[in-house]
């Protein structure tokens, strides 16, 4: 039994200069073009310039812990004129 192709050179070819374009070629291109991404991608996130603004993003929900314990701390004070002036908003 021998083995045959089910689609010949002839039979793929449209153009008269003997150029085959099927998917499976578009496949490959778009196969290199996202691993050139992905690796243009891990190289930008593991750069040393990007170091300060993800450690940055990293501490922002500290960041708020840290703004909402100050407001409390100066709502509870009542030396604090600013917090006495809310305190008397809300009693009246």
């Amino acid at each position: 039994m021998r083995w045959s192709p089910i689609y010949s050179n002839s039979a793929l070819s449209s153009t008269t200069s003997g150029k085959v374009m099927d998917i499976n070629v578009f496949r490959g291109i778009l196969s290199v073009i996202l691993m050139i991404a992905f690796g243009w991608i891990v190289f930008w996130a593991y750069s040393k310039h990007q170091k300060k603004s993800f450690d940055e993003a990293a501490n922002l929900p500290f960041a708020d812990d840290e703004a909402h314990e100050a407001s409390q701390k100066n709502a509870h004070n009542p030396d604090d004129e600013s917090s006495s002036l809310e305190m008397k908003k809300h009693d009246q």
